[in-house]
């Protein structure tokens, strides 16, 4: 098998280390964005996280009171059903 040797000039070479640094420049600044952006996301979250359990009702599971429509509540209690249970969407 022959082997090719390719010669570069100096100029080609330059130019090509130059691409590759303003390559790594801007994808080093698009991943500090993209962290910033991240981590705002993470902070509004939790800070709706925080405000959800300050307004969060625990409620018995009997009998459904109306006052409590359009509120954030939960439910504790025992479940049981005789039918399988299914998820067609993931197939389980």
């Amino acid at each position: 098998m022959a082997e090719e040797i390719i010669t570069k000039s100096r100029r080609s070479r330059i130019k090509d280390a130059f691409i590759g640094i303003l390559v790594g420049i801007v994808m080093i600044i698009a991943a500090i964005v993209l962290i910033f952006l991240n981590e705002r996301h993470g902070l509004h979250t939790m800070q709706s996280l925080v405000e959800v359990q300050r307004t969060l009702i625990p409620i018995p599971n009997v009998p459904v009171d109306q006052k409590n429509n359009l509120h954030v509540v939960y439910v504790t209690g025992l479940t049981t059903t005789k039918d399988t249970l299914k998820d067609p969407l993931l197939t389980i």
